[in-house]
């Protein structure tokens, strides 16, 4: 995060609280970040093992990956 300008990070669900704030720093409230999936599974979407952070850097990606994770959250919370 330090080289480069990250417009979002995906936290999985199962990652530290200590991890999460190591990695946000001292950007915690000026950069877009939710908490979806487990490592395993970010992992296997992204041919991975475990992944517990994903930081996506291009604004127009990003813009569409929050819209559809904040679409997607709304669905899960509908059916609770």
């Amino acid at each position: 995060m330090e080289k480069q300008k990250v417009e979002m990070l995906i936290f999985a669900e199962d990652l530290s609280e200590g991890t999460k704030q190591k990695i946000l720093g001292s950007d915690a409230e000026s950069l877009r970040k939710t908490t979806m999936f487990t490592r395993d599974q970010m992992g296997r979407m992204l041919g991975r093992e475990l992944v517990g952070v994903v930081g996506i850097q291009e604004k127009g990606l990003a813009d569409a990956v929050w819209k559809e994770a904040v679409r997607l959250k709304g669905l899960i919370n509908s059916r609770d």
